[in-house]
């Protein structure tokens, strides 16, 4: 009965570990995505800094002026930011199920450690009044 026990709690120390540690790689991931949409947008800042004090004419000589290219740039940018906060949002949404997720798991493993105190303290109260009440062909204590 108590290797039984021993078993359940090691199983849910064991889950407890896996949980934990998936949330630690799940944390790691977000932020190493973070940090590479950080870096893009650092980066196309800059090109837009360099262009801003560009004169009004056609440097790379494709017939296009460069003002024109810097708004076309500037509307791919506006739409790149968009699409980063969109990301941003999604990877929040997930982070906050699997925190919600992490939180039930933690309630059903304290739920369950619960259970297995309560038929530990049963099979005690059991044992315990086996040892008070006589076994047939045994005499009464007076």
């Amino acid at each position: 009965m108590q290797q039984q026990q021993m078993e359940q709690q090691k199983q849910i120390a064991d889950q407890q570990q896996q949980l934990m540690k998936q949330i630690a790689d799940e944390k790691l991931a977000f932020e190493a995505e973070q940090n590479e949409l950080d870096r893009k947008k650092d980066i196309l800042v800059a090109q837009i800094n360099s262009m801003k004090y560009a004169q009004d004419n056609d440097v790379n000589t494709n017939a296009t002026p460069d003002s024109s290219e810097i708004g076309k740039f500037n509307a791919d940018y506006t739409k790149m930011l968009s699409e980063i906060d969109n990301k941003q949002k999604e990877l929040n949404m997930r982070k906050e199920q699997s925190l919600k997720d992490s939180t039930v798991k933690s309630e059903e493993l304290r739920l369950k450690e619960k259970e297995i105190d309560a038929k530990e303290r049963v099979e005690l109260l059991k044992a315990q009044t086996a040892l008070k009440n006589p076994v047939s062909g045994e005499k009464k204590k007076k």
